[in-house]
């Protein structure tokens, strides 16, 4: 058959849906693993909240 890899070879891949705590939490705990992680969030930067009102 074509363009089929052994099972070894086949990387997982994992799809994270929001760039919030949550989000950024999951993508650093798998950031070691063997898969290939992908985060999408409508923004392209990180709001840490918490600080906000040291701003103001």
């Amino acid at each position: 058959m074509h363009g089929e890899g052994s099972v070894a070879e086949k990387v997982h891949r994992v799809v994270i849906l929001g760039g919030g705590f949550g989000g950024l939490s999951a993508a650093q705990a798998l950031k070691r693993a063997p898969v290939q992680v992908t985060l999408i969030d409508r923004r392209n930067f990180h709001l840490f909240q918490p600080l906000l009102y040291q701003v103001a």
